[in-house]
């Protein structure tokens, strides 16, 4: 059988491991947050770079267009 003095000595053990759990998941969440804002940072770096691209795709059909007509009229003297 269990005696008052171990019964009490668990139960601060019981309530230590608790309080540490806390802890732990209390880091997890702060670094999960960190994470969070990091993530929103680097899709809003991707969607800058998609709309870059995208520009420089429309400028390359231009100028292959205009490379193309040049050509035309370089062929045709």
């Amino acid at each position: 059988m269990t005696t008052q003095p171990q019964l009490d000595r668990k139960v601060r053990q019981l309530d230590n491991d608790v309080a540490s759990i806390y802890e732990i998941l209390a880091r997890i969440e702060l670094k999960q947050g960190r994470h969070d804002n990091r993530f929103e940072e680097i899709g809003a770096d991707l969607d800058g770079l998609k709309s870059d691209v995208s520009g420089l795709k429309t400028d390359v059909s231009s100028l292959t267009g205009q490379m193309s007509e040049v050509l035309d009229i370089l062929r045709s003297r």
